[in-house]
Parts: structure tokens; sequence; C-alpha cells
């Protein structure tokens, strides 16, 4: 899908947090069980974190017509 990407802030580490808060069936539908069970697994290794903070405009226009 096409976008217009534009990055403020880009960062490396080693280390860092990951929060998926806790979302109802009504904000996810279908995709609940799969954050569910997300949560549940433990993080056994962790090799690099990245974070990003910017902005995104989707470009439906430029998309193709599924034929």
């Amino acid at each position: 899908m096409w976008s217009d990407t534009k990055i403020e802030h880009l960062r490396l580490g080693k280390g860092g947090e990951f929060y998926f808060g806790n979302p109802t069936e009504k904000d996810i539908g279908d995709y609940k069980p799969v954050i569910d069970a997300l949560k549940s697994l433990p993080v056994r290794k962790v090799n690099q974190t990245v974070y990003s903070h910017g902005s995104m405009i989707l470009r439906n226009d430029k998309n193709g017509r599924i034929r």
C-alpha cells in the first residue's frame, strides 16, 4: 500500500518495553484472541528495539484496482 511517511524521531536500542494495552473485541474484532495469545508469551531475548515517531498518510489514490 502506498503511503507518504514522515519520520520525526528514530532510535535504535537493546532494551525497552512493549505494551499491547487491553483492547476489547469491540475494538479489534477477531484479532482479540491473537493479542491475548501474544500477551501471554514470555520475552525470551531482546535482539534490538526500534522507536519511531512521525506521521503517515495512506495514499489509496495510488493503489491499483483488484481485478
